[in-house]
């Protein structure tokens, strides 16, 4: 089990997940997903220009995203959704035009996810892999029905890859903005602090999405700050929405051992809500009455055994009212703290980042106008 702060139906269309198997590499597409490549689609030959270590072929490269213990995340389009806009053997097309059109810079914005690779080699990574690959899936629907989607990555296709190496990639919903991490980062020592209700708005969905997981008996296994995104462009009355992000240790919690490690996840909540709260300055005259009894509650919270369920009820009691009253100039602070830290951490994409990685694509494969 990962460190306490950090079966049902399987996915009926993943290949096996068998660490010994060496089967050539395939891909899956999961049903809910309208960008995913086809597992038919021929694999295409690798460029230096096209690819990244261990991206799969049939995805056009924009960059990395990031990378963790065991994988490597990139932002890419699918190959199938750039050929079907970009026909080969077409009249050529100019990057200004494509530059030029809303619709095709909105069309190829709207294709962008995020690929989740293994490194290379041990059967731990492979394994943790497929077990995220296993939770994702596993948590979309219910989430969906929940309205809670906005809190976990929607998975939306999976392939074996480079199979002799133990390799394996998911592609998932991209999510542009940062980690709560590079948030802090960016926030500290800041002349004003972080705005109290931004603090609230963390608190409110974080206990509402682990909430959702200990619901359904589920331990993420390794809840940090730099498991939880902040996304720059989708927002929640002014304030932007968060977002648990790997499910690589997570499991089920169904015996006392492990509902053990469920007080200690719950007590990483106190602790992540504990730290965000010490960068809100000492005299916060917006909403005194509403922050004094929220540091209370997480200080009990931090210091006992409150369930969670029970917290996040009192937070939306108290913090609501806080969060939709805050000003417009609140939520811009906020946003260009988001945005400043995604800007230092590189993960947000820009239309020339992604046009060049549609240049290199077409120049690298046979059939292409050069742009």
């Amino acid at each position: 089990m990962a460190s306490p702060v950090d079966q049902p139906e399987a996915i009926t269309s993943s290949p096996s997940l068998s660490a010994t198997s060496h089967a050539p590499a395939t891909s899956h597409v999961l049903p809910s997903t309208s960008h995913a490549p086809p597992a038919t689609y021929p694999a295409l030959p690798s460029t230096s220009a096209l690819s990244a270590p261990h991206v799969p072929d049939h995805f056009v490269l924009i960059k990395k995203a990031g990378a963790g213990q065991n994988g490597h995340v990139f932002y890419c389009i699918p190959a199938i959704t750039v050929s079907s806009l970009f026909p080969p053997h077409q009249e050529p097309v100019t990057a200004e035009q494509v530059i030029g059109s809303q619709e095709l810079r909105a069309s190829l914005r709207r294709s962008i996810v995020a690929v989740k690779t293994t490194k290379i080699g041990s059967k731990q990574d492979f394994d943790q892999a497929a077990n995220e690959i296993y939770w994702t899936s596993e948590l979309a629907q219910d989430a969906r029905n929940a309205g809670l989607l906005k809190h976990f990555p929607v998975l939306l296709s999976i392939g074996l890859n480079d199979f002799a190496f133990n390799r394996h990639w998911m592609s998932m919903t991209a999510i542009e903005g940062c980690t709560l991490e590079k948030f802090m980062e960016a926030a500290e020592g800041r002349d004003g602090g972080v705005p109290a209700e931004f603090v609230l708005h963390v608190s409110v969905q974080l206990t509402e999405a682990m909430s959702f997981l200990f619901n359904h008996e589920i331990l993420h296994g390794d809840l940090h700050f730099g498991n939880i995104m902040l996304n720059a462009f989708e927002a929640t009355m002014g304030f932007p929405n968060i977002m648990i992000i790997d499910f690589g240790a997570a499991e089920r919690f169904n015996s006392k051992a492990l509902n053990k490690e469920k007080d200690w996840e719950t007590a990483d909540v106190w602790k992540i809500l504990f730290s965000l709260a010490r960068l809100v300055p000492y005299q916060c005259e917006v909403i005194a009455e509403e922050w004094v009894d929220f540091c209370k509650s997480i200080v009990e919270a931090r210091d006992g055994e409150t369930p969670l369920e029970e917290m996040k009820d009192q937070l939306s009691c108290f913090a609501t009212n806080a969060i939709e009253t805050s000003s417009d100039e609140t939520k811009k602070t906020v946003k260009s703290l988001v945005v400043k830290a995604a800007n230092a951490a590189g993960t947000l994409i820009s239309d020339i980042e992604v046009m060049e990685a549609v240049h290199n694509f077409m120049n690298c494969h046979q059939g292409y106008h050069a742009l």
